[in-house]
């Protein structure tokens, strides 16, 4: 049996740009990003994805293919939620100066093939939200914040955090494969203690 060992990397990216023309000063865009390599997990989320296939039925703001709300405790899943969990805390303690214990409110997966699309949503009242991309195909959209006009280009095992109150989409574009995502929520589970 071969173990496969999760490596992965934080970085910080900050994206200066106006978010509102009514708007003088220029706001800040910060959100993190990571790989997640681990050919165990991936493997297991995209097996689970297409096996779930589209129990949304196209009725959210993903208008793509879409498990269950609640894939956190699901094969693969759970693993990517307990790293994202240690992020997080990661996260509050080195830029916030706190730590804080979080907890996945919901966590989804999704198969958007050519010309699927995301509409323009947040997901407040999340602190935190993630998304996690798995083998995208060449030329597949990216993630895009919407007020920053920001496109965010996706590659294997890429892990994006922002905050929850960030609006977001993704643009219809023609691409060959499939393009899996799992995104989720997180928010503070316990008291708020200054480090």
């Amino acid at each position: 049996m071969e173990v496969c060992q999760t490596s992965y990397v934080l970085k910080v990216n900050e994206v200066f740009n106006v978010v509102n023309q009514s708007i003088t000063n220029k706001t800040t865009l910060k959100y993190y990003t990571s790989i997640i390599k681990d050919k165990n997990i991936s493997s297991r989320i995209i097996n689970t994805i297409n096996k779930q296939g589209d129990r949304q039925n196209l009725s959210t703001n993903v208008r793509a293919q879409m498990t269950e709300w609640h894939m956190q405790y699901e094969p693969g899943f759970s693993d990517l939620n307990n790293i994202i969990l240690n992020m997080l805390k990661m996260i509050t303690r080195t830029h916030f100066n706190m730590d804080i214990n979080y907890i996945c409110s919901d966590m989804w997966g999704m198969k958007y093939v050519s010309n699927n699309m995301a509409i323009t949503h947040d997901h407040f009242p999340a602190t935190w939200s993630i998304s996690y991309y798995l083998k995208p195909p060449k030329n597949c959209p990216g993630l895009t914040f919407t007020e920053y006009k920001k496109e965010v280009n996706v590659e294997d095992g890429l892990l994006i955090i922002f905050p929850g109150n960030i609006k977001h989409h993704v643009e219809s574009k023609k691409f060959k494969g499939a393009r899996y995502v799992v995104s989720a929520n997180y928010n503070p589970n316990n008291s708020i203690a200054k480090r």
